[in-house]
C-alpha cells in the first residue's frame, strides 16, 4: 500500500512508516532470539552427546562389577558347596562312630542362631568371652569335648 501509489493521504503514509519500522524492529528481535535458540540447542546437543559418553563408559563399568561380583559369586558358591560336602562327610563318619553326639550338636546349633561350637581364645570362650581355668584349656587341647560353662558352646581350639 505504501509504494503502490493509491494512498496520498501524509498522515497515512507516515503511519505505514512506523508501522514498517515497527515490523522491521520486531524482526530483527525474532532474529535475534533464534540465533540465540540455535546456540542453546548446540550447546545443549554438546551436553547431550559428553552425557551420552559419560553413559556409555558408565555402562560399560557396570557391566564389568557385575562380571567380577558374578565371577566371585560364583567362587564362593563352589567353596560353599565343597564345604558343604565336606560337612556331609565328616556328618556321616561321626553318625557311624557316635550319632549321640551328632544329636547334641544339632540340638545346640539350634539353639544357639546356627553357632554351636567356639574357639578358645587366650582361656576365654571365643563367642561369650567368658574366662575359663586353664584345666578348661588343656582339656580342649587333648580333644577331648568340653562345653563353654556360660554359653554351652563347644569349644575348640587350633
Amino acid at each position: 500500500k505504501l509504494y503502490s501509489g493509491n494512498t496520498r493521504n501524509p498522515k497515512e503514509l507516515a503511519s505505514f512508516n512506523k508501522e514498517l519500522a515497527l515490523l522491521g524492529t520486531q524482526k530483527g528481535e525474532l532474529e535475534e532470539r533464534v540465533l540465540q535458540l540455535m546456540d542453546e540447542v548446540e550447546a545443549t546437543i554438546t551436553d547431550l552427546t559428553a552425557l551420552e559418553g559419560r553413559l556409555s563408559r558408565a555402562r560399560k563399568e557396570l557391566d564389568a562389577q557385575r562380571q567380577q561380583t558374578q565371577s566371585v559369586r560364583d567362587q564362593f558358591e563352589e567353596q560353599l558347596g565343597e564345604l558343604v560336602e565336606k560337612r556331609n562327610q565328616m556328618v556321616a563318619e561321626l553318625v557311624e562312630s557316635d550319632n549321640s553326639l551328632l544329636i547334641r550338636y544339632e540340638a545346640l546349633r539350634k539353639r544357639k542362631d546356627g553357632v554351636a561350637v567356639a574357639r578358645l581364645e587366650a582361656n576365654n570362650c571365643g563367642e561369650c568371652g567368658t574366662g575359663l581355668p586353664d584345666s578348661i584349656r588343656r582339656r580342649v587341647q587333648e580333644r577331648q569335648l568340653v562345653y563353654c560353662s556360660s554359653c554351652e558352646r563347644i569349644l575348640f581350639t587350633d
